[in-house]
């Protein structure tokens, strides 16, 4: 997920992921099980592969802004657990909840945290089933555990091949805007609240996933970090048009006519957009295509996977963007 501070610069190939980095090199080796994939996706199987798990936290100053209410901010930590699970095709069950609650901040706040989860809770179907609460001299922090039955083989990154088209169940660029008009004062705006919120955490997401995807993954970083890690995961290169990238009414107000790269660039590298990327076989184009837009999702590809290794950015009109800048939000790029 984003930082609730601006990413800098450009895209491109961008340069290392550090946080994908120290995942391989540090934790990996600790990753034993099968069902822990080497740490290579977001989610891991237990059971055979019966039950699928994720995990994720949030930091006040870091992922949310700390005056952001925090009915919202509870919902937003569920959310973004859900969005992992819903891009392996998972419906979520259950959660368990840490929360790190700064020393001295009234501890009648924690209401609006509990009433944010109740509203959640009964949307998806799922149950607080324990978690931990410790008192922090830091900032707030709650991080969740979700936990759900796969209904189908998990799509694991790595499963991607040379020639599956890539396939988005929601648009790009809404939050990373929405943050920028917080920190502008803008609190009111559209854009702020899907930053707040993610809006396009749907059932619809699991559905397609099930039904279409060979490979998948949330796109929580940025469309173009992502898409690089999915890539990367299965030994394949990757290609994102922007000219194809889906943009809601509001943001496409906001590029214009004949956007810019830089504009579009800039909202592919924002990140907190939590729809789901797909790799799905080409042979099944307009199946899967009529699928999306049954569900109301983009219908059009935005962009392939290639024999070869790395990330191709093409601008509108299908000329290739220069390299250089960064890809998305990385905790330790």
């Amino acid at each position: 997920m984003t930082s609730a501070r601006p990413a800098e610069g450009p895209a491109g190939t961008g340069p290392p992921d550090g946080e994908l980095r120290i995942i391989r090199e540090v934790f990996a080796p600790l990753a034993t099980a099968s069902g822990a994939d080497g740490l290579l996706d977001d989610v891991a199987s237990l059971h055979g592969g019966d039950w699928v798990v994720t995990t994720d936290a949030l930091v006040a100053g870091v992922h949310f802004l700390p005056d952001d209410p925090l009915d919202l901010v509870a919902r937003k930590a569920l959310r973004v657990n859900i969005s992992d699970l819903h891009a392996k095709g998972v419906d979520i069950e259950g959660y368990l909840l840490t929360l790190a609650w700064p020393a001295g901040r009234d501890h009648r706040q924690l209401e609006a945290i509990a009433a944010g989860l109740a509203v959640d809770q009964a949307h998806f179907g799922c149950s607080l089933m324990g978690g931990d609460t410790v008192v922090t001299p830091g900032p707030l922090m709650l991080s969740v555990t979700a936990f759900g039955r796969a209904q189908a083989p998990i799509p694991r990154r790595r499963l991607a091949r040379a020639g599956d088209d890539l396939w988005l169940t929601g648009t790009i660029g809404d939050a990373g805007l929405g943050l920028e008009q917080a920190l502008a004062g803008r609190s009111g705006d559209v854009l702020v609240a899907r930053y707040r919120l993610p809006h396009q955490v749907s059932r619809r997401t699991a559905a397609i996933v099930r039904e279409h995807a060979r490979a998948a993954m949330d796109v929580s970083d940025g469309l173009l970090l992502d898409a690089a890690r999915m890539g990367e995961a299965a030994g394949v290169g990757v290609r994102i048009d922007l000219g194809a990238m889906p943009v809601s009414p509001e943001v496409a107000g906001w590029l214009g006519a004949g956007p810019s790269v830089e504009l579009l660039l800039h909202l592919a590298t924002r990140g907190d957009d939590y729809c789901a990327l797909l790799a799905a076989d080409p042979a099944r184009r307009a199946v899967v295509a009529d699928a999306l837009a049954q569900a109301g999702m983009p219908a059009v590809p935005v962009g392939a996977c290639f024999a070869g290794t790395g990330l191709e950015v093409l601008g509108p009109g299908g000329r290739r963007v220069p390299a250089g800048g960064v890809l998305g939000w990385s905790h330790m790029g």
